[in-house]
């Protein structure tokens, strides 16, 4: 039975899009399986069974040393070299740091962190001390909880850890380096099956995050998509790009007033503008998103992306304002109104 890699995209609505739109490459599914969010150990098993389908011998040796680091992963949890522990880092479900605590195994990890009810995620970080008294930190685990148990998801290494030398391109033959072990590329060249302006639940490293979306391909077909949210009373936009739209939990809202949580009913009415706009006049939207929205230093002709979070200080009021959102006004006075009759403020109102 050969591995069926779309099962692997957290995305139920972009798997069986994907199924019937697009066949992946070898290093494709590499990469869809090296970033989903299940167990070292699940992974490992599906790399052994996507080793099967190399056939070219670059592939060959691209899967034998996926699949060595892989091990080593697994082994130094167990294994690991004398003189060291773990520092664990908790994450709240804000992504803001609640504290580091030092375990001396792994399995302490597994068993001490997984108590713990503050924390969404965390980072088990792996040091040793040197003959010289120094430290290392070869390799970091990402833990996240998983069916009640706390699971190794993902992992960073150092390159000295790795049992052999980088490759390099050679003439005309590719041969992946060690970094390609981990950033391979999946370019998606097809729009997801979510419309601009739809409102949707994006789940992040087990993080809900409720927002509408866009997305567009650049000049080479790569597929970019983003999501604008609410965040402390200002609109934040998160950027997904290459593979990470495939690896993440999308869901379309069909009942935005019971599914999105109190104070982000907002979201309801910029997700209407925008297909509105949509409708009138492509560009105004993507105006209203990239120049409002979306920090412009990331849009900078030849800039990297720095940072995955783009927070613009631009308030929902002054927003919904410049876009000239009728409904958005008829929302605030109505508030407004209430308010000064005595009934209960929203949320919304207040963060504005």
């Amino acid at each position: 039975m050969s591995l069926d890699i779309y099962s692997w995209i957290p995305s139920s609505e972009v798997s069986e899009y994907l199924r019937q739109k697009r066949t992946f490459t070898l290093l494709e599914k590499y990469q869809l399986i090296h970033d989903a969010p299940r167990p070292l150990e699940e992974k490992l098993e599906a790399l052994l069974e996507l080793e099967t389908e190399a056939s070219e011998e670059w592939e060959k040796e691209f899967m034998s040393r996926a699949i060595q680091v892989y091990r080593l992963a697994l082994r130094l949890m167990e294994e690991q070299p004398s003189s060291s522990f773990f520092l664990v880092k908790a994450f709240s479900n804000t992504d803001k740091l609640v504290g580091a605590i030092p375990y001396v195994t792994f399995t302490q990890v597994l068993e001490q962190a997984a108590n713990d009810k503050i924390a969404s995620c965390y980072l088990a970080e792996l040091w040793q001390i040197t003959p010289n008294g120094g430290l290392i930190n070869p390799i970091e685990y990402h833990l996240l909880p998983l069916n009640g148990q706390l699971k190794a998801t993902n992992f960073w290494i150092d390159n000295d850890m790795l049992p052999f030398n980088p490759l390099s391109e050679t003439g005309d033959v590719y041969a992946p380096n060690t970094h390609d072990l981990f950033d391979s590329r999946l370019y998606l060249r097809r729009l997801l099956p979510f419309e601009n302006g739809d409102l949707v639940c994006l789940e992040v490293d087990g993080v809900s995050r409720h927002g509408f979306f866009y997305q567009e391909l650049d000049g080479n077909g790569t597929l970019y998509a983003y999501l604008g949210y609410l965040h402390d009373g200002y609109l934040d936009s998160l950027e997904l790009g290459e593979n990470s739209v495939l690896t993440l939990n999308w869901t379309r809202l069909n009942s935005f007033h019971g599914e999105l949580p109190l104070g982000e009913g907002i979201l309801r009415e910029i997700g209407d503008l925008m297909k509105r706009l949509g409708q009138q006049d492509p560009m105004s939207v993507e105006k209203l998103f990239f120049d409002t929205l979306f920090n412009p230093i990331s849009r900078l002709k030849g800039e990297f992306r720095l940072f995955p979070y783009r927070v613009t200080p631009l308030k929902l009021a002054e927003l919904l304002e410049e876009a000239h959102c009728v409904e958005y006004q008829k929302h605030l006075e109505t508030h407004l109104l209430k308010s000064e009759w005595g009934g209960s403020a929203t949320c919304t109102n207040r963060m504005l």
